[in-house]
């Protein structure tokens, strides 16, 4: 399932390593740190000029990239949710329709 992060972004749930909330005056410095190396390491990429108000790391392929999103971590959790809950549910009904062939 693809989680929209803002903007025209979307990542599969599957590459989404985490979800961080920045929108708060005492970022730790260990996350700091991890936003000024992937600034540097031209990792970073910014969604929109809105204030972020979380990162998310995500790993494609090998390569991890954080998105600084405009939407809160709590709400992008729920979507992480929301899709994993939907493949649960799919996942069911599908070993269900092959025990009624």
């Amino acid at each position: 399932m693809i989680i929209h992060l803002g903007g025209n972004i979307g990542v599969l749930h599957k590459h989404i390593v985490a979800i961080i909330d920045i929108d708060c005056p005492c970022m730790p410095a260990a996350t700091a740190e991890l936003l000024n190396a992937a600034r540097r390491e031209g990792r970073l990429q910014y969604i929109s000029e809105d204030k972020p108000k979380s990162c998310v790391l995500t790993n494609q392929k090998n390569k991890s990239v954080i998105f600084l999103s405009p939407i809160t971590s709590r709400t992008l959790l729920q979507r992480v949710s929301y899709g994993e809950e939907v493949r649960r549910i799919k996942k069911a009904q599908r070993k269900e329709d092959s025990l009624h062939v």
